[in-house]
């Protein structure tokens, strides 16, 4: 990266390593404009067909499914389920990515001719750790269970699976290493995995199963097959959102596909959800908004104990049902909005008993469900204090003797690293990664464990985070600035982690003026770019209106699409003086 200098607040602006010789190269091979061609080269995409899946996507940018360990055996496992009448137990959990897994395999394997009953484990709304499985198959006389995102992956769920004559199949995203005896395992993740993704959510397993089992239906069954399956990338594509996945390779294909589905053939739940959400008029849906407003809301049934509300919306077709389950599925997310607040006023008031001067390396704080500490809320109400505190935040809720959590860090903290040897003295269960734990603890080892953890963090100052940056792609010149520039970018979304939405530096612009007349929410202001003039607005283009000095400014643009046949409208982030 190539440091370009540092804007008038403070954040420093960068410039990807550029690769001139290879974007040359991919732009020949594939006849893409230029600046394109160096967005791909210095985002490390040089080779041709690489490059020609990231801009074409479609069914061809994924992988076999086959190449995934066990999912052959669990298609076999499944056809022999058809075919003997057997009917499947489909097992998810209480977040999003459990329950649209689970909702699009039940929606699969009926079209594959199989019943199927679908269960859900009810780990972070008050269930047990383990779920008891025996009863579930022998009430349904199931001949087989299949379970999404690690659910039901327990040694003693899978047990009692066994013990009541069911064949268990587990698909898991968290790279499992081994599954418990007599069960088989489908993780990409797992170590030794030769499938070429290892990025996909719990639910992007379950779509790849399916996929695979629709591949291999009759004639008949396979279109309907299909066809469901093409819509239910939109369930792929919630979860996908929902769990932070990177928006890259396999994962970032779904998610295209699956927001074309939620714009286009949403279904009777997905629409109701769009409604309740202030979606309903609107003819797209962005990846940002199924983000912000529709995976909030689902999350909010399924946290809060009613996973199978969250999943019948997303599978009911009657509109007038769909409308009734996406209104209770609101009232889930006013009150997991209300017990939110409740838990961030109760610490906040903690934290201003103990001495409002005091700044504590870490704040562990506990209490009573009762007293409205949901356990589907902490986890947010946690990243929301870590962030307002700049401190490690790890919140519990008060269950009979135990005490269930979830812990939020900021970037440097190593959360989980630095509370892992407290964890081994002293907690049930412990896991999660560098800025976010979950965490079962006993309650009379909870004075203690606070303790321990705030020397943790004391005797081991935290890496402050990085100062703010803007990373910029590449260069981008007058030449660059066409008609269709704006519309061969978008080829590149959806954008989120993992795939940041291009950044463009775009030397010696000259503010000419504000736009006559003014374009709410697009362009402020007309640039003098290379003799062109381009108009444009954004967080940073109020500050060209107001220079220092006459003359012309570096800045990092965004591009997006200008007025029919003309050039694209620049959207500035960042800008310095020109170099």
């Amino acid at each position: 990266m190539i440091l370009l200098g540092t804007g008038r607040d403070g954040t420093r602006h960068l410039l990807r390593a550029q690769r001139p010789d290879e974007a040359r190269a991919l732009g020949g091979e594939l006849s893409l404009p230029p600046v394109l061609a160096r967005l791909l080269a210095s985002r490390g995409v040089t080779d041709p067909a690489r490059a020609r899946a990231l801009l074409l996507g479609g069914a061809a940018a994924l992988h076999d499914p086959f190449r995934m360990d066990g999912v052959a055996e669990a298609v076999d496992r499944l056809l022999g389920a058809a075919r003997d009448g057997g009917p499947v137990l489909v097992v998810g959990d209480d977040d999003l990515d459990g329950v649209a897994g689970a909702a699009l395999l039940a929606g699969t394997f009926a079209d594959a001719g199989l019943r199927v009953v679908t269960v859900f484990e009810r780990r972070r709304s008050g269930g047990p750790a383990a779920l008891d499985l025996r009863a579930e198959v022998l009430r349904e006389r199931a001949s087989g269970v299949v379970t999404v995102d690690g659910a039901g992956a327990a040694p003693e769920s899978v047990a009692s699976a066994k013990s009541a004559g069911a064949w268990v199949v587990l698909t898991d995203h968290h790279g499992t290493r081994e599954a418990p005896p007599g069960a088989l395992l489908v993780d990409p993740a797992r170590p030794g995995s030769l499938y070429p993704f290892r990025g996909l959510s719990g639910a992007g397993v379950a779509w790849k199963l399916a996929s695979a089992l629709a591949s291999q239906l009759g004639a008949e069954r396979r279109q309907a097959a299909l066809e469901r399956l093409e819509a239910s990338t939109a369930l792929a594509a919630l979860a996908t959102l929902s769990d932070l996945s990177p928006l890259v390779d396999e994962n970032r294909v779904l998610v295209a596909r699956g927001l074309a589905a939620l714009s286009e053939r949403p279904g009777a739940g997905l629409s109701a959800l769009r409604a309740v959400a202030g979606l309903g008029g609107r003819r797209t849906v962005s990846a940002r908004q199924a983000a912000c407003r529709l995976v909030p809301r689902l999350n909010a049934a399924a946290r809060l104990g009613r996973p199978e509300l969250a999943a019948a919306l997303l599978s009911e077709p009657d509109p007038q049902v769909a409308a009734r389950l996406a209104s209770e599925v609101e009232s889930m997310n006013s009150l997991r909005k209300s017990a939110r607040e409740r838990v961030l006023a109760d610490v906040r008031g903690r934290l201003a008993a103990r001495g409002a001067n005091r700044r504590e390396p870490v704040v562990v704080e506990s209490g009573s469900e009762a007293a409205g500490w949901l356990q589907g809320v902490l986890g947010s109400a946690a990243l929301a204090l870590s962030r307002e505190l700049s401190a490690p935040v790890l919140l519990l809720a008060e269950r009979g003797d135990l005490l269930h959590g979830s812990g939020r860090s900021r970037a440097g903290a190593d959360l989980r690293g630095r509370l892992e040897p407290v964890a081994r003295a002293l907690a049930l269960a412990f896991g999660g990664h560098e800025n976010a734990v979950g965490i079962v603890l006993p309650d009379a080892a909870f004075a203690r464990f606070r303790e321990a953890a705030r020397a943790a963090f004391a005797n081991a100052p935290a890496r402050g985070p990085d100062p703010p940056a803007l990373l910029a792609d590449t260069e981008i010149l007058a030449s660059d600035l066409d008609a269709s520039l704006a519309g061969r970018l978008e080829l590149l979304g959806p954008h989120g982690p993992g795939n940041p939405r291009p950044l463009f530096l775009l030397r010696g612009a000259v503010p000419l003026g504000r736009c006559r007349p003014p374009e709410p929410d697009r362009a402020a202001l007309v640039l003098d770019v290379g003799g062109l003039s381009i108009r444009a607005g954004g967080p940073a283009a109020a500050e060209l209106t107001r220079p220092r000095r006459a003359g012309a400014r570096d800045i990092l643009v965004h591009v997006g699409r200008g007025p029919e046949d003309g050039p694209p409208v620049l959207s500035v982030v960042g800008l310095r003086e020109a170099a």
